[in-house]
C-alpha cells in the first residue's frame, strides 16, 4: 500500500493540496471582505432522541451529518 501511495503522490496528494488551497482562499476572501464571523450549520436535523442515538445505525447518521463541519477542516481553519 505504501508503494501505491508513492507512485501516485503527484496524482492524489498534490491535487488534494491544490483543492485545500482553493478552499482556504475562499475562506480568506470572505474574511477579507469584512466578514468577522461565518456561521454555518453543523447538523442537518435537530438533536436526536435517546432511542435514535442509542441505535446501532447512529454511526451512519453521524457520518452523513459530518460533511457540514468539513469545509473549515479542509481549509485548515479553526472552527470554534
Amino acid at each position: 500500500m505504501l508503494l501505491f501511495f508513492f507512485r501516485n503522490y503527484e496524482k492524489y496528494f498534490k491535487k488534494a493540496l491544490k483543492i485545500r488551497r482553493l478552499i482556504s482562499e475562499d475562506f480568506e476572501s470572505v474574511y477579507s471582505a469584512g466578514i468577522d464571523v461565518l456561521l454555518t450549520p453543523t447538523t442537518l436535523t435537530t438533536a436526536l432522541t435517546y432511542n435514535s442515538f442509542s441505535q446501532a445505525d447512529n454511526r451512519t447518521q453521524t457520518a452523513q451529518q459530518d460533511f457540514l463541519t468539513e469545509p473549515a477542516n479542509l481549509a485548515g481553519k479553526l472552527s470554534t
